[in-house]
């Protein structure tokens, strides 16, 4: 069983990362701390990434300064959020406290 930091919430919003990779995806799911993304896009693990993506089709922009690749198949990869400002965080987390559990 996988102990986690933070719940998780199945969403379905478009992200566009760029960094050691540049590319489109899907998360999938989302918590304050990290996400899981689909992507065509092949990234490794440990890479570094910026994320951007919008919660709601009229809200603004969530930008994640930095994102770790922490594992990576074919088709998906998790990231850890690293480095967020306080208002993007504080906005993610307003999204996320209206999302059901995943």
């Amino acid at each position: 069983m996988i102990i986690r930091s933070a719940p998780r919430f199945a969403v379905s919003l478009l992200v566009a990362f760029s960094g050691d990779q540049d590319g489109v995806g899907v998360i999938r799911n989302l918590s304050i701390n990290g996400c899981c993304i689909s992507s065509g896009t092949v990234v490794k693990t440990g890479e570094a990434l910026n994320l951007e993506f919008h919660p709601r089709d009229n809200g603004p922009v969530i930008l994640v300064d930095l994102a770790e690749v922490r594992w990576a198949t074919a088709w998906e990869f998790g990231v850890v959020f690293q480095s967020l400002l306080l208002e993007e965080q504080q906005r993610l987390l307003y999204f996320i406290t209206t999302l059901p559990s995943a």
